[in-house]
């Protein structure tokens, strides 16, 4: 079961690759350079790969275990796939380090929310900073100063918490950027993708898809703060001026200001001027659809999840009639057909219960009796044909 359970693992790694790869190729041939569809593809992109082993037909193989084959004699050759000392098969070794890994990094996780939890208690919260801001944008969160925070970070649900630090507290575009993440729920997100990339700490490509999920929507966000203040020049400022500083933190679970690889695309896609007329962005989304499902299709076809085999030689066991209970008495019966309740008995409403027994002991004494009689019924023939015989000669 293990190895099965291997060769699907490896299929569908096999397939994300795939479709990951054909979706970033498209968005390049398309040239769809709209930060917010852009994300859409990227998030439509990784929920088809989350979705995969749902969505798409399973193999599924008979074995028909009637069928029995003899041969002449035969040798034992011991298969030992076990890694030395551990007399642990391969297949399970391999799924143990995937397991290993997914728990490291689920524990990484928690010690960034242990961390961002000991930010939110060490800082003091600075009442009505941002409160004009907040009025025109239509959202409210918690100011937070603090002199441990490397940088501008929003993180909570339900209450959300904007967390500066002292350099920052002025900074209006620094302020409206984190407050569309919390208007767009942006730290929701940014959680489950940490929890994905968990299960998936050993796959490039979903390491690689993630990344681009996170610079798409920090490109949007940029433009939709740029829209808001009215002025390109002063948040470019606030973002070169942040990127001098010292800044890191990418291994909490949250929405960071910045993040230093993303630096040099985001300044390039705030100075150019992207629009994509109307028609021209249906036809890019049909042509993106229709390529992403011949891919997906592709993968399915080439790399197929298959199920565990079933015996179609095996009985199916029908259930008894309503009310009758069957008790084996603790034995394990190879074969029985279903009890049904007497048909007499239900039209004369008549209830109750019925035992029958058979044991090995019986059945002995019982055939014993029979071969008795076969033995006394061959004498008297013989005793009846030797006089005559007899007469004969």
């Amino acid at each position: 079961m293990a190895t099965l359970w291997l060769r699907n693992f490896g299929f569908y790694s096999l397939q994300i690759l795939l479709i990951a790869a054909a979706g970033g190729l498209l968005i390049q041939v398309l040239q769809i350079r709209m930060p917010k569809v852009r994300l859409y593809c990227w998030q439509a992109l990784l929920v088809v790969c989350l979705l995969l082993p749902a969505i798409q037909p399973w193999r599924h193989l008979t074995i028909d275990s009637s069928v029995q084959i003899t041969t002449g004699a035969f040798t034992a050759v011991e298969r030992n796939h076990s890694l030395g000392f551990l007399q642990i098969p391969l297949p399970n070794t391999i799924l143990l380090l995937l397991g290993i890994g997914a728990a490291i990094r689920f524990s990484i996780l928690g010690l960034g929310f242990l961390r961002l939890r000991r930010y939110r208690r060490d800082s003091s919260i600075v009442p009505r900073v941002f409160h004009d801001l907040e009025r025109r944008m239509g959202i409210h969160a918690d100011v937070h100063v603090s002199a441990d925070a490397l940088g501008p970070v929003t993180f909570g649900f339900l209450h959300p918490v904007i967390l500066l630090p002292e350099a920052c507290l002025q900074d209006e575009s620094i302020a409206c950027h984190e407050l569309l993440h919390v208007r767009r729920h942006d730290w929701l997100f940014t959680v489950l993708e940490e929890c994905v990339l968990a299960l998936f700490w050993f796959h490039p490509a979903m390491w690689w898809l993630i990344a681009q999920i996170q610079l798409a929507r920090e490109e949007a966000v940029d433009r939709e703060a740029v829209a808001i203040l009215n002025s390109r020049e002063r948040y470019l400022e606030s973002l070169l001026a942040l990127a001098s500083a010292k800044v890191g933190m990418d291994l909490v679970p949250a929405s960071p200001f910045l993040r230093r690889r993303h630096l040099q695309k985001r300044v390039a896609s705030l100075l150019k001027e992207v629009s994509m007329s109307r028609l021209r962005l249906s036809w890019s989304m049909a042509t993106f659809v229709a390529a992403l499902a011949l891919a997906g299709w592709l993968g399915v076809r080439s790399f197929p999840l298959q199920a565990a085999p079933q015996d179609k030689a095996a009985p199916q066991e029908k259930p008894d009639a309503y009310g009758v209970s069957v008790d084996s008495s603790g034995l394990m019966l190879l074969h029985r057909v279903p009890v049904a309740y007497p048909r007499e008995a239900k039209e004369k409403g008549i209830e109750g219960g019925r035992v029958g027994r058979a044991d090995a002991h019986s059945n002995r004494h019982g055939l014993r009796r029979s071969r008795a009689r076969r033995t006394g019924r061959a004498a008297q023939s013989h005793a009846r044909i030797r006089p005559s015989m007899a007469l004969c000669e």
